[in-house]
Order: structure tokens, then C-alpha cells, then sequence
């Protein structure tokens, strides 16, 4: 017989002397069956089948028949190699299978998936009332085998009861691992129940628990819809894994919709944050992800702040921010300023950028500091900031005077472009072990990437110091100095020295680093008089250091009490910095 729809099947009958042999082979879709009965009168009955199956993987049955017509047995081997079912493989396997007295018991189970093994366990059918039991004692996984960035082993057993229909078959899973690794993060121990019936697996619960932390889920699956429904609760969870941060984690979530695409609604807090070594103190979360977005709110106790973010879960993770601040105190370094008003960020977490950021009526006061920021970065924002020099915390220096910021910024944060100016006004300054303190003036241009230095110009104690030039945002430029009229006895009273020292040169810098600078020192005045010693050049001396680091003077020539010395040049010192 032939028929698209069921395959083929052909059967032989030959009778002889009251016995009956039946000859079948049949072919449908992946599956191959081929068998030899006999029979008679006596209703005595024995045979050979071997059935075998391809469609995923090669699954093969062969055994033998005896018995009788009324009370048939059969005993044989099931063989799988190279199974595999929607990504999940490939599985080997072995068991034995018998018919006696209406019941059929697998038994002596052996399967081997990847790295992880089933071994032992039966299985019993009633093909009277259907009833179906059995226990399968040993299911060692390699966690790796069915999550990629799981390392770790578990162990599992499994009992068998119901019906045996497909959704009245009840399976009950008990198992517990003594330590994995998820994603960095190692989890001391682990354990699990659960029941699959018919095509629905149920979570009855699932416990982990890393140090003083744990987390506890419970919940439900759908085989065939795919939908998920379930509670994580996380308990004081130390996360230490994300780089330059630490904090405790406890967080209640229900779990909704599909495995591909889960709808969480959470709410918890992450106690005693740490980033970067900077104490962050509480902050508590609330927000929900609906297919790829996840939308949280969240508020800092010690910011005094509140905000929003949404994320898309998929990389490089696009994120949209708003942080709402009032009277919040922001502390870094030796820094404290209070902040007020909202800045919106936008960009992405991998990695961590922000490529627009908008400032509404933000202001920060403190340290002598008055800072407002209005506007976008995409268009530009206004900045204006005024500065008591007097009372900006700097190590080792004494300022007096104010300074002030006009500038609208716009680009980036890593590539942000200024127009404005800086300039100050009745600008001290005064450096440890100075009697008196220098007057400096200072007045800078910028524009884009650029800046220009207008002036920059320090006296002191009859000397002048100047400074003109230009550069970028980025740390190079081009600049030149002057210092005329500078006299030790005056800054250094008591000192045996006395005289006049002048000089001029530039500086260009290509990298911001002690690497990238190069320039040139011309004495236009060098006479001197140390100890009683007097000593003059006899030409301007010249100071140089070029872009190999390397320091050469030229013009070495002084002369003094009836004495001269001189060098034509030297070139013996490599600048270097630790």
C-alpha cells in the first residue's frame, strides 16, 4: 500500500502446517520499520522487529517477540546516536525495553548530551490501565551544555508518574549544585524542585545563595507557547563582578511573557554603593522591562536625587536619562558643592558614553564656586560660572581674587567645543615659603576646539612674568613666555645672592604629557652675584629641548673675579619623569 499522507507498507503471509509468518516493511516520512511474526493455531508467538527513526538524529529499536497471542513479551535495545532537537544536542543513548504481562519496563538508561550524563533509572507502562511510574536516580549536567556564559556542574534525579498520555505524564525534579559560575559571578551553592506536567513546567522553587546573599524564584513555563510567569526575590547579593563597583543588591521581580521576550516588573535597592572608591551611599530602583526596554526610576538618599532611565536590552544598550537634583551634595576629592536642577543624558552602557546631555536650570554652589548650565550640548548650552578664588580648596597655594566663566558649550563630552572666555579680577597668588603674594591677571579666548591666551601676566617683587599662545581642548599648543626683572635678593631675602635674571622662549606640545613637550630658553639677562661671587654671561645663554627629550645648552660662556669659563655645548642630559 502506498499513500502520501502515511508512507508505504508491505506485508508477506506465508502459511505452512497451521503457522502463519508475516513479513513487514514500511517506510513513513524519517521512520523505517521491519519485522518477521509467526503464529498459529496454538497462538504461540515469536518474531525479530527493528524499527528505526532519522528525522532527528538515528534512533534504533530491535528486540525480539515471544509468548502468546493472549499474554505477548518482547524484549529488545533502543539505541540513539547524534539526536538533536531545536539547538539542544548531541545526544547519545542506550536502555532496554521488555513487554511482560501487559506492562513495559525500560530500564539500564545510559545518555550522554555533550558533557553532561543520565545513568540508570526505569521506567514502567500498564498497557491495561495506562498508568505510567518510574525513577531515574542519577542526571549529572554540565551547566555549560544548555547556557553559554554558565561554568558549572548539577545534579538532578527524577520521578515518573500519571498517565501515559502526553498531558497527563507527570515528571518531579529534584536537584542542587555545590558551586557555578555566572557571568563572573560564583554562586556557593544552588537548589532546585519542580514538576513537568503535560506541556507545562512548574517551578515549585529555586534557591541560590553567594556568601551572606541569596535568591529565591518560583514560577511556571509553557512548552509549547513559550510563556514564562514567575517571583525572583533577591536577597543581600553582593555585587562585586562589574568593574570599579560594589554593592549589596535587594530586589523583588515578577516575570511575565515569553522567554524571548519577558516582561519584568521590579523594585528593590542596592545598599552602600562603591564606584570607583567613591561612597555613593542607598539607592532604590523601581521601573519594569517590556519587550526589549526596560524603564526604571530611581532615588539616591544621599544625593537628595531622583531620576528615570530607558535602556534597550540589546548592545552597544542605547540609554535615555533625566537625574532631577535638590540641594544635593556632591563630593569628590577635596571638592563639595551643592547641586540644583535636572541634566538629561543620552547614549549608550557598552561602553560607557554619554553622546547628548542637556542641562535644565542647573546650578553648583560651593567652594567658592556659582556654576549655572541651561541648554543642550547638540545646540549649546550656556555656562556661566563666577569663582572666590580665596576659597577654592588648592594644596600648597593661598589665592585671592575672582574669576569668571562666560562660555556656550556644545559637542560632546569627549569632544566638546567652547566659545567664551575666561578671565580674573584683583587675582593673587601666593605659593608656600612666598613673603608676599603675586599679582596675576589672566583673560582666554575660546573657540570650538580651540583657545587663545589674551593675557596671562604674574608680578612679583619688581619681576614680570608673561605668557601668550594657543591650543586645543585636547592638551597641545603653541605658547611663549617672557620673565624680565627678576631679582633673588627680593624673593629670597635671606639668601646671599643678589642680581638680575631675564629671560624668553616657547614651548609647543604635541601629546599632553611630559613626552610630547619641546621647546627653547633664551637668558636675554643673566648676572649674578652668589656668595660674594660675581658672575655674568657673556652672551645670551640658550636652553633647549627637543622632541627626543633630550637638553642642550648653548652659550655657555660666564665670566667673574678675574676668572672666565665657557662651553661651546653640551648635550648630556635626557629629560625624563617617574
Amino acid at each position: 500500500m502506498n499513500s502520501r499522507e502515511y508512507g508505504r507498507i508491505r506485508s508477506d503471509i506465508d502459511i505452512k502446517d497451521a503457522q502463519a509468518t508475516l513479513h513487514l516493511t514500511a517506510a513513513a516520512y524519517d521512520a523505517a520499520v521491519r519485522a518477521t511474526v509467526r503464529t498459529g493455531l496454538d497462538r504461540n508467538l515469536s518474531g525479530r522487529f527493528d524499527a528505526t527513526h532519522r528525522k532527528y538524529g538515528e534512533v534504533r529499536v530491535t528486540g525480539g517477540l515471544s509468548g502468546t497471542l493472549d499474554n505477548p513479551r518482547a524484549n529488545s535495545q533502543i539505541i540513539v546516536r547524534g539526536a538533536s532537537y531545536e539547538n539542544i544536542g548531541p545526544l547519545n543513548a542506550n536502555a532496554n525495553a521488555s513487554l511482560a504481562d501487559n506492562v513495559v519496563t525500560v530500564s539500564g538508561i545510559r545518555a550522554d548530551l555533550k558533557n553532561s550524563t543520565v545513568t540508570g533509572g526505569v521506567v514502567r507502562i500498564n498497557l491495561t490501565n495506562r498508568n505510567i511510574s518510574g525513577l531515574i536516580p542519577e542526571i549529572n549536567v554540565n551547566l555549560n551544555d544548555f547556557i553559554a556564559d554558565v561554568q558549572g556542574r548539577a545534579q538532578f534525579s527524577a520521578t515518573i508518574d500519571g498517565s501515559a498520555t502526553p498531558d497527563r505524564v507527570r515528571v518531579s525534579l529534584t536537584g542542587s549544585s555545590n558551586g557555578f559560575d555566572v557571568g563572573g559571578t560564583h554562586i556557593d551553592r544552588a537548589e532546585l524542585n519542580g514538576q513537568l506536567s503535560g506541556n507545562e513546567f512548574r517551578l515549585a522553587r529555586l534557591t541560590a545563595r553567594k556568601a551572606e546573599g541569596s535568591l529565591t524564584a518560583s514560577g511556571a513555563y509553557n512548552l509549547t507557547t513559550k510563556r514564562v510567569a514567575g517571583d525572583v526575590n533577591v536577597t543581600n547579593l553582593a555585587i562585586v563582578q562589574v568593574r570599579d563597583l560594589f554593592t549589596i543588591a535587594n530586589l523583588d521581580a515578577h516575570v511575565t511573557g515569553t522567554v524571548e521576550s519577558p516582561d519584568v516588573d521590579f523594585k528593590g535597592s542596592f545598599r552602600d554603593v562603591v564606584y570607583q572608591g567613591q561612597a555613593h551611599g542607598n539607592v532604590t530602583v523601581e521601573g519594569v522591562t517590556r519587550r526589549e526596554l526596560m524603564s526604571v526610576q530611581f532615588e539616591s538618599d544621599k544625593y537628595t536625587a531622583a531620576g528615570t532611565a530607558e535602556v534597550r536590552m540589546e548592545e552597544p544598550f542605547p540609554f535615555k536619562a533625566s537625574v532631577n537634583t535638590k540641594e544635593s551634595r556632591l563630593q569628590y576629592e577635596q571638592y563639595d558643592v551643592v547641586a540644583n536642577g535636572t541634566v538629561h543624558a543620552s547614549g549608550h552602557l557598552q561602553p560607557l558614553k554619554a553622546e547628548s546631555v542637556t542641562f535644565e536650570n542647573f546650578r553648583l554652589v560651593g567652594e567658592g564656586l556659582n556654576l549655572t548650565a541651561t541648554g543642550s550640548l547638540a545646540t549649546g548650552a550656556r555656562v556661566n560660572a563666577t569663582a572666590d578664588l580665596s576659597q577654592l580648596p588648592v594644596d600648597g597655594a593661598e589665592l585671592i581674587g575672582t574669576a569668571r566663566v562666560q562660555a556656550v558649550v556644545a559637542g560632546t563630552i569627549d569632544d566638546p567645543r567652547v566659545d567664551g572666555s575666561l578671565e580674573t579680577t584683583n587675582a593673587k597668588l601666593r605659593l608656600t615659603g612666598m613673603p608676599a603674594p603675586a599679582d596675576v591677571a589672566a583673560g582666554i579666548e575660546f573657540t570650538r576646539d580651540r583657545f587663545v591666551i589674551e593675557q596671562l601676566h604674574a608680578s612679583y617683587a619688581g619681576a614680570t612674568a608673561d605668557v601668550s599662545g594657543q591650543g586645543t581642548l585636547k592638551g597641545t599648543g603653541e605658547f611663549r613666555f617672557k620673565i624680565d626683572n627678576f631679582r633673588p635678593e627680593r624673593v629670597f631675602p635671606e639668601r646671599r645672592s643678589s642680581g638680575i635674571v631675564s629671560l624668553e622662549g616657547a614651548l609647543s606640545v604635541e601629546q599632553p604629557s611630559s613626552e610630547g613637550i619641546s621647546g627653547q630658553a633664551r637668558f636675554t639677562q643673566l648676572d649674578l652675584n652668589l656668595r660674594d661671587a660675581p658672575f655674568r654671561q657673556v652672551e645670551p645663554v640658550e636652553i633647549i629641548l627637543d622632541k627626543n627629550q633630550m637638553l642642550s645648552v648653548r652659550n655657555f660662556t660666564f665670566v667673574g673675579l678675574d676668572s672666565r669659563a665657557s662651553m661651546e655645548r653640551f648635550r648630556a642630559i635626557r629629560a625624563t619623569t617617574s
